[in-house]
């Protein structure tokens, strides 16, 4: 497979664009939020995009966001050279294509699956990527960058590629640490007093369990365990919390607390 080539690199009224985009503004700098409705009652005319023949209105792009290990360089300079990295390791099949790189990258996916690009993402080592989801339209890569930011946030360091919508229940408590230590204190309190090794073992088949979809047997079979003392350890989780598992609520808390536990005790 060829690598890929980089389109806009050589113009610069498209880079800036871009640029613009994905900031959240416009080719004028200024925000493609709506804005707000004047006191007229003559209602405001919606902004028209603007159009590029590299930015097709009317396809999918994609955003990865990078990071990686800190260069002792400027800020600026350390963006070209996280976007540099991904843009270099990348080699994707028609109809997707590289548009843009300077920090982050934008992707063109045209009709190709998000896996696609995913599965052609291969980080050189100390160097993680944020894979946004698809989406419509230039007017949405601010979104996006957002997104792929948002993914790297709610993945361990030691994750070379993090999809957001494979990690959306740390994303939503990745980028609130009120929240999160509610959550904690809520799901996981009597939990987390208990010695490290009661902890982390009850945390654990507490993770297992949930990943098994709920059934002891599969837990078992994954921590190496019989069934009963996986149900004697959910027991134990229930007579120190109060909670009940069966309670669909206390599943969802417990499954966001999990997620910002791991979040929080990342090295």
């Amino acid at each position: 497979m060829a690598p890929l080539s980089v389109i806009g690199s050589a113009r610069t009224r498209s880079a800036d664009l871009v640029a613009a985009l994905l900031d959240g503004a416009g080719p004028s700098g200024t925000s493609t939020s709506p804005p707000r409705p004047a006191a007229s009652p003559t209602p405001a005319r919606p902004q028209r995009p603007h159009r590029t023949p590299e930015l097709p209105e009317d396809t999918r792009y994609a955003v990865l966001a990078s990071a990686g290990p800190a260069t002792g360089i400027d800020r600026n300079s350390d963006l070209a050279w996280r976007g540099h990295i991904v843009a270099a390791t990348l080699e994707l099949a028609h109809p997707m294509r590289l548009v843009w790189h300077a920090g982050c990258a934008v992707v063109l996916l045209g009709d190709a699956p998000l896996d696609d690009l995913v599965r052609a993402l291969d980080p050189p080592s100390g160097t993680r990527v944020g894979v946004s989801p698809a989406v419509t339209g230039p007017a949405a890569l601010g979104r996006a960058r957002a997104l792929a930011e948002q993914a790297l946030r709610a993945a361990a360091p030691d994750t070379p590629v993090s999809v957001l919508e494979e990690r959306l229940p740390a994303a939503l408590v990745a980028d609130n640490p009120a929240l999160a230590a509610l959550l904690l204190a809520r799901a996981l309190g009597p939990v987390l007093e208990l010695p490290p090794v009661d902890r982390d073992s009850l945390l654990s088949t507490l993770r297992v369990w949930l990943e098994s979809g709920g059934s002891t047997r599969r837990a078992g079979d994954r921590l190496f365990y019989h069934p009963n003392t996986i149900l004697n350890r959910l027991r134990r989780y229930e007579h120190l919390t109060g909670r009940l598992l069966g309670d669909p609520f206390t599943v969802v808390e417990l499954t966001l607390a999990l997620e910002a536990h791991r979040l929080t005790t990342t090295d």
